[in-house]
């Protein structure tokens, strides 16, 4: 099947909010409520990388005032998916605050200057034969393309073998953009792939900074001692960026507590979630941080801000279309 999502009253340019991990609504994961509303008043939609349907991201859809469009993370499997159909699929139960379902577990919407494609990477990263075969299909389009995971192929500096299949779908499909959850902190790679004998950017963004229980990043390695396959090594802070900082994480937490002592109520909380806007030239992706309640955190600017071009041979082509009819 096609299990494409149609937006017929979709704008050319437009914008999408993206957040990963959404928690289960404590006081943590609202504290990012107001700056939703706020960032997410022009948006034309908002998607939720994995781990979304109920308990975990139920209170999204009081925060968010539009349609919302999700792929499956590993917890989303413990029913089945059974609670992620029902709130996302078709045949899900319309609400004031969500409109539309879409069409299945993974799918795809195209626009006019780029086409978002969401894939279910199920428990453990591992896609059937029968979604690998519709994700080499829907590859196939010359547009630019944007990537929706719930589980990140490149994250604290690692690459995840089970996902190599996708990774060289991105590469070869002028993919510019990867959107995944399941990490919980904000993590940025700008990874160099070489398709077609020409070198290209892919970024890779780990987007699970909206959920319970921060995972530090005091522990991922510099840049440069990262095992990730690029044909040029990484370079901290231009190829890779974190929020929070490895500073931040490691200031306040001890080095031998687990993971889990992160999921707190007391600021600084480094919660964070991304607003993507499509345009005819490329992608601008702004990442919005949260540290605590109030009008500071509200009306702040992004905290960090990327043009993303697109893929030069989609420009390319697109020139190489046009005709002049005399």
């Amino acid at each position: 099947m096609d299990f494409r999502l149609d937006l017929p009253d979709l704008s050319p340019e437009f914008s999408f909010l993206a957040l990963g991990e959404t928690g289960s609504g404590a006081g943590s994961q609202l504290v990012l409520a107001e700056k939703i509303r706020k960032e997410g008043a022009a948006a034309a939609f908002a998607v939720l990388a994995g781990n979304a349907a109920g308990p975990d991201g139920s209170w999204i859809h009081g925060a968010y005032e539009g349609d919302v469009f999700a792929v499956p993370g590993p917890d989303d499997w413990r029913d089945g998916l059974a609670g992620f159909r029902r709130q996302f699929c078709e045949g899900a139960t319309a609400t004031p605050t969500h409109r539309r379902s879409q069409p299945h577990m993974y799918f795809y919407l195209d626009t006019p200057h780029a086409r978002l494609v969401f894939v279910d990477t199920g428990r453990r990263g591992r896609l059937g034969e029968e979604q690998s075969q519709w994700l080499e299909r829907v590859s196939q389009e010359p547009k630019a393309k944007v990537m929706i995971l719930g589980r990140p192929i490149c994250a604290n500096g690692s690459y995840d073998d089970n996902l190599a299949g996708v990774d060289r779908l991105i590469r070869d499909h002028h993919y510019c953009l990867v959107i995944a959850g399941g990490v919980r902190n904000f993590q940025c790679y700008r990874i160099t792939a070489l398709a077609a004998g020409r070198q290209r950017i892919v970024w890779h963004v780990v987007n699970g900074g909206a959920g319970a229980g921060l995972d530090r990043t005091d522990r991922i390695p510099p840049a440069p001692q990262m095992t990730l396959p690029t044909e040029v090594p990484l370079a901290e802070g231009k190829d890779f960026e974190c929020y929070p900082t490895r500073e931040q994480s490691a200031a306040r937490f001890p080095p031998l507590l687990p993971n889990w002592t992160m999921d707190r109520n007391q600021p600084p909380l480094y919660k964070s979630f991304l607003r993507v806007g499509v345009t005819g030239s490329g992608l601008r992706v702004q990442l919005f941080a949260v540290e605590d309640f109030g009008p500071q955190w509200v009306e702040a600017p992004p905290y960090r801000e990327w043009l993303i071009p697109y893929p030069e041979a989609v420009r390319v082509e697109r020139v190489s279309r046009l005709r002049v009819v005399v």
